[in-house]
């Protein structure tokens, strides 16, 4: 059972971690691109989130991340805030309802949502207006992008499990 007087220190924390990741995502150049693609980390970070969380406060981390991912690749908010939440939800109450929460669950749930919100990212903003050249772009750099994505996922689920067992 939680705590709840430890809950604002558990959501501080992963505010933190959401302005940290934002400043590695944001600065150019940082991390570098293997394979033509650097990571979302704050959409790995959505869905370790969504993976310790319930499913209200994970679909409003997978919101803020999202909301947030949008704001720092200069698209328009709207795209990876909806489509964040939308995932965070879903494998928030997947995990609580059905499965258990393990690294191992998580995993499969992202090996499936992370090329899915990457491949509908690609149909929608290059495939669809004709961006010339789309099928060697999503080769070259949204498999690379969707794969580094799906990486930073695995050493983030025990940062975030352990802050949510801690502050719990």
């Amino acid at each position: 059972m939680r705590k709840r007087h430890l809950a604002p220190f558990r959501y501080l924390a992963f505010s933190i971690e959401i302005i940290l990741l934002m400043a590695l995502q944001s600065t150019p150049k940082l991390i570098p691109q293997i394979l033509g693609g650097t990571p979302l980390l704050l959409f790995a970070a959505a869905l370790t989130f969504a993976a310790v969380e319930e499913p209200v406060p994970a679909l409003i981390l997978g919101a803020v991340c999202g909301g947030v991912t949008d704001l720092i690749s200069g698209n328009a908010v709207g795209y990876y805030a909806a489509v964040t939440t939308l995932i965070c939800l879903g494998i928030s109450l997947l995990l609580h309802t059905r499965l258990r929460s393990t690294l191992f669950s998580l995993a499969v749930l992202s090996a499936a949502a992370v090329p899915l919100a990457v491949w509908l990212y690609f149909v929608l903003f290059r495939l669809i207006p004709g961006t010339p050249g789309a099928g060697t772009l999503f080769v070259n750099h949204y498999l690379a992008k969707a794969g580094f994505t799906f990486v930073c996922i695995l050493p983030l689920y025990p940062l975030n499990k352990w802050l949510s067992r801690r502050l719990a």
